[in-house]
């Protein structure tokens, strides 16, 4: 039987990219996320090749939603094999002093205990089964420290601190607890960011050594990777052009 797949911030960027890719490998993916009209084009794309999919509006800072979202996967798929938490947001680039609290924990609400949550769900179906996967979304910014990034950079480290204690917790259990760091990553949510710092794609290539940034779709096949092994728990595989390198 295929094994069942949700992802969370699912109708865009990264998140889709990995629903497609995982998809067209045979899983059945259940994308969530806020904009139903993103995620309904997702599952229409994923259909149309041949993939099964389903859609379930989720917003992750509400505990009732990612219940929600857990709940009906098992009644429509009958089971939970994977979760990918890649729900999450930034903010413009400035310096910690001038940073908003709000905006801060606004972050954090979604970062951190959106993420939280979600993993307490996933374990409770998993741990039944005696296997599962979770993969979390962290950044190069959640094992380096970044300028300007403050609290982007703080909710990293913290979905980082999160994987590593789960997968160590639950080693014996059958469940493999993984992140990936990406690095800049040329998605919607940075292509904005970029034109209100007024910056160029090129201009974020120059924080990379390989000077280029990568597509979501780079990030979707390390997630795929992460989810096919059986060994690796408590990893977070850095896919960063080489940023964490110096």
């Amino acid at each position: 039987m295929a094994k069942v797949c949700i992802i969370t911030g699912g109708t865009q960027g990264i998140g889709s990219a990995t629903a497609e890719l995982l998809a067209s490998q045979g899983w059945r993916v259940v994308v969530s996320g806020r904009n139903a009209a993103n995620g309904q084009k997702v599952v229409e794309r994923i259909t149309a090749a041949n993939g099964t999919a389903t859609f379930i509006r989720t917003d992750v800072t509400s505990l009732d939603d990612i219940k929600h979202l857990h709940e009906q996967t098992i009644k429509t798929y009958g089971r939970l094999d994977a979760a990918v938490n890649n729900a999450g947001i930034s903010t413009e680039l400035q310096p910690l002093g001038d940073s908003s609290t709000d905006e801060f924990e606004r972050m954090w609400q979604v970062n951190v205990r959106g993420v939280y949550w979600c993993m307490q769900e996933q374990i409770r179906l998993m741990l039944p089964n005696g296997k599962g996967h979770i993969v979390n979304m962290s950044s190069a910014a959640g094992l380096h420290g970044v300028p300007r990034a403050g609290a982007y950079t703080a909710t990293k480290h913290a979905v980082v601190g999160l994987t590593r204690v789960a997968a160590l917790e639950y080693a014996q259990q059958g469940l493999y607890i993984t992140a990936v760091a990406p690095g800049m990553i040329w998605t919607e949510i940075n292509e904005n960011l970029a034109k209100i710092a007024g910056m160029t794609k090129q201009d974020f290539a120059e924080f990379m050594p390989v000077k280029k940034v990568a597509g979501p779709d780079e990030i979707a096949r390390a997630v795929a990777f992460l989810l096919a092994s059986e060994f690796a728990t408590g990893s977070v595989l850095e896919v960063d052009g080489g940023f964490g390198a110096g």
